[in-house]
């Protein structure tokens, strides 16, 4: 469960150099990103800013499929510092599905109160890679679930449940004989 509040004021900006990035197999490209802190007392601001994460957002749960990315540096300290710079290099992966997408770069610090505020900057990834083989995702399953050996899969499927069997009856055993303690 997650709360939005947008009434709390941001204390740093956050700026992107491109606004759209086109990703295809020859590489990485580079994104950077520009922090500002605010000229204001650090003792007002109920965040944290000696540890300002940056990183990349999709617009699924999950992310985006087939990108990859990783921030130099990860963590910005803007306590003290009116400004600071981040590099991200995003990669497109061999799965990646070609189109047009939505990333967001996010820049996040701690509240003092253990939340977390946020700075989204959306731009469009066009990912320029050939269309991945069909069943390129159930073929690397197959192959994981091909990798054990039967006779331990047997094994396991019996094992599992007289395992939590055995462990529920430790538990009621441990159970009764507190309750016994007691009385």
């Amino acid at each position: 469960m997650a709360y939005l509040d947008t009434a709390m004021q941001v204390p740093f900006t956050l700026g992107v150099e491109k606004t759209t990035v086109t990703l295809d197999q020859t590489g990485p490209k580079r994104v950077a990103a520009s922090l500002g802190s605010p000229s204001s007392d650090a003792a007002e601001i109920p965040v944290s800013l000696s540890e300002v994460e940056i990183g990349l957002a999709g617009m699924t749960e999950s992310g985006l499929k087939g990108v990859t990315y990783e921030a130099q540096p990860p963590r910005v300290n803007l306590h003290g510092a009116r400004s600071a710079e981040s590099e991200i290099q995003i990669r497109a992966l061999e799965n990646a599905r070609p189109g047009s997408y939505v990333a967001m770069v996010r820049a996040f610090a701690p509240e003092n109160d253990g939340l977390i505020v946020s700075r989204l900057y959306p731009f469009e990834l066009v990912l320029d890679v050939p269309e991945p083989a069909p069943g390129q995702d159930s073929v690397m399953i197959q192959n994981s679930q091909q990798a054990m050996d039967p006779g331990v899969q047997y094994a396991l499927r019996i094992a599992a449940p007289i395992g939590a069997v055995g462990v529920l009856a430790f538990g009621i055993y441990r159970w009764k004989k507190a309750k016994r303690r007691a009385s």
